[in-house]
Parts: structure tokens; C-alpha cells; sequence
């Protein structure tokens, strides 16, 4: 099955990549996701990547993960309007721009969010509409829908708690 596993935190996409806690960026580096990845410039002591689109749960998303110490700390995710699959390979659709940018649809956008995340995790604990922000707190970390007013934009937010030696 695809989708966010809300007992471990695993994100598994539909060609069979995983994103999970405690990946190492040693095995990120050795995996076929890896070379299809883009790594972004950083000056923040992480190492950032942007995946290519990738198929979830029936839907595209856009993502990007960062790696802190060598080990996958967040991942950010997005719904991406319009994007199709065709002939097992994803049609990814040019970015419009911020020509076609509103709120209106920015908070659509985030209500995708929320749905997608309710389904995979179940309720949320917390929920605060008046900073546009719907929270997971999970034995394995955290996740969040939000939109964000000063980059204009929503997405959902994956975080890591570091393994203890225990686990």
C-alpha cells in the first residue's frame, strides 16, 4: 500500500520507494530514488534534496527531504494540482507562475492537505485556523498542514524524532 503510515511515520510511493525514520543519507545516496534527486545548495548544516515528482495514494506529490547528521530529519510534501500519470511515467505540468497565484486557492490547497493527512493519520491533535495550521503530534515524530503567509504557499510538513538506542 501507498501513503503515510501513521504508526511508524514510512512514507511509501507507488514505484516502491520509502522515506521512513532514521534513514541514513549513506542508503538515500545508494538508492534509485537518489539519482533521480536533485541536491539544492544550502547554507544551513543540512543537505537538502528535491524529489522528483512522485506518486502517492492516487495523487502526485512534489517533496523535498533534508538530511541532518546523515540522517533524514523532515520532509516536506505537496499535492501537485494537475499532474498525471501517462503511460507509467509522470506528466508534470509547468509551473504557472505567481500570475495565477490567490489565497483562495493557496487555502484549497492546505484543505487537500488536510484531507490527504486525515485519512493517512486519522485526527488531528490539534487544529488552529487562525495561523492556517492543522497539527500530528506521533510516537515517531510530528506532521503538519499549513499555509505559510510569508512564502505564500502550503504543503505539509514530515519531522523525525532521532532513534534512541532503544529502537
Amino acid at each position: 500500500m501507498t501513503g503515510f503510515d501513521a504508526n511508524t511515520g514510512t512514507i511509501r510511493f507507488a514505484d516502491g520507494a520509502e522515506l521512513l525514520r532514521g534513514l541514513t543519507l549513506a542508503t538515500f545516496l545508494a538508492s534509485p530514488l537518489a539519482a533521480r534527486s536533485e541536491k539544492e545548495p544550502s547554507s544551513v548544516p543540512f543537505d537538502l534534496f528535491l524529489l522528483p515528482p512522485r506518486e502517492m495514494d492516487g495523487r502526485i506529490f512534489g517533496s523535498r527531504i533534508d538530511f541532518r547528521d546523515g540522517v533524514l530529519e523532515y520532509i516536506s510534501l505537496s499535492i501537485v494540482s494537475g499532474a498525471l500519470v501517462v503511460d507509467g511515467a509522470l506528466a508534470y505540468p509547468s509551473a504557472a507562475g505567481w500570475d495565477t497565484w490567490t489565497l483562495e486557492a493557496q487555502l484549497a490547497q492546505k484543505a487537500r492537505h488536510d484531507a490527504w493527512l486525515l485519512k493517512m493519520l486519522g485526527p488531528p491533535t490539534t487544529v488552529d485556523p487562525e495561523h492556517y495550521l492543522t497539527s500530528y503530534e506521533l510516537p515517531w515524530g510530528g506532521a503538519q498542514s499549513s499555509y505559510d503567509p510569508r512564502s505564500d504557499s502550503s504543503s505539509i510538513g514530515v519531522r523525525y524524532k532521532p532513534l534512541s538506542g532503544a529502537e
